[in-house]
């Protein structure tokens, strides 16, 4: 069933019970809930208490086009189990959203059913980037000192959260993700080939597999723990040529995180059985591109992902009610000279439980680069 969560001008709240599931360890109780995003919503929130933190949940939340935008458990980014989960979407889709709510497999025992509560907020993002440029008439030398700018943010959730800032040009740039080491497709059921991350603000994504011997494949999203991972989307490949076949997803953002690539030999076999076959996978990205003028005191762990650099320190991690400051430093270089430069700057989160996390904020930036 779906219930559709009533919202006004600040957003909604809903409420429901929360039971054990039937011993199986590949599911667990579910309820979906819809509500409608309005126009011109800048950042969106959604805060879920539970009286148990033993109850483990995981949330998911869906836009308009089906694709999963957040993933997040009532788990901290310390691993810690605690009485909240906290999903964020910066600049969401306008149009009807939902949010699965699932038990992932675990409860304390204490109880047969729980009550929660949740609450979905618009335009509630307490984040401030002082001095960051936004008007094309603004003038940074490539010569001078770089310019610092502090991005104030206080965590007004209800778990501890991990940020960073990402910055992206406008446009979009494809990059390669590399390839990937060969392995042995499964004759009957899939493996998985290839575990590598997605990073945010993709809007293509294709993954390729190829062998010596006929083979299908599914690439998949792979965020989530214990039975939640999502497995979504699931694309199944085609053939593009002798022995190769690739998957394609284009949407307006592509679901980040984890993705898995499962090929599979096609038979029949014949007597001889399976033929002897590796197959090498990689896979090839249309996204925002990553603006490497602009850096941070805590890294960027989404331009890790793509680069293989190491900038990311685990973030700047916030406690509830907590704030605290990101120093982003703007340094454009000589080949900019002349031009002006326009993108945003993404406040994010990670949490390593699932492997993924939320874009929560962002905050629009340009200006002209001087000699």
């Amino acid at each position: 069933m779906r219930t559709l969560v009533p919202i006004g001008h600040g957003g909604g709240s809903f409420s429901g019970t929360l039971t054990g599931g039937n011993g199986r360890d590949a599911t667990g109780p579910a309820q979906t809930y819809a509500f409608d995003v309005p126009h011109g919503v800048n950042n969106m929130s959604l805060s879920l208490q539970v009286p148990d933190n033993l109850y483990l949940l995981e949330g998911l939340l869906i836009d308009p086009t089906g694709m999963q935008l957040s993933v997040e458990p009532n788990v901290d980014v310390t691993g810690t189990p605690v009485f909240a989960m906290q999903l964020d979407r910066a600049n969401p889709k306008p149009g009807r959203w939902r949010f699965i709510l699932l038990v992932d497999y675990y409860t304390s025992g204490m109880e047969i059913s729980i009550p929660f509560t949740a609450q979905i907020g618009f335009n509630t993002a307490q984040i401030t980037a002082t001095g960051l440029p936004n008007d094309p008439h603004i003038k940074l030398s490539a010569s001078a000192t770089p310019l610092v700018v502090p991005i104030n943010i206080t965590n007004n959730g209800g778990i501890t959260e991990s940020y960073f800032a990402d910055a992206r040009l406008e446009g979009l740039t494809t990059l390669p993700l590399g390839t990937f080491e060969a392995c042995l497709p499964a004759t009957q059921l899939p493996n998985a080939c290839w575990g590598g991350y997605l990073p945010t603000q993709v809007r293509a994504a294709q993954f390729v597999a190829q062998s010596t011997a006929p083979i299908t494949m599914d690439a998949y999203g792979s965020t989530g723990y214990i039975v939640g991972f999502t497995g979504a989307p699931d694309l199944t490949a085609r053939s593009v040529g002798t022995d190769t076949v690739a998957a394609t997803l284009s949407v307006p953002e592509v679901p980040w995180g984890e993705w898995g690539i499962s090929p599979a030999l096609l038979g029949p076999f014949g007597p001889a059985g399976a033929p002897a076959t590796t197959t090498t996978t990689s896979a090839v990205v249309e996204l925002k591109p990553f603006d490497a003028s602009v850096s941070s005191d805590y890294g960027d762990l989404w331009s890790d992902v793509v680069f293989g650099t190491a900038t990311y320190s685990n973030g700047l991690v916030l406690a509830p009610g907590a704030s605290g400051t990101i120093h982003v430093t703007i340094a454009p270089s000589a080949s900019q000279v002349g031009t002006t430069v326009r993108g945003f700057l993404y406040i994010d989160t990670f949490n390593g439980v699932v492997g993924t996390g939320d874009e929560v904020y962002r905050i629009p930036y340009s200006y002209t680069v001087t000699p």
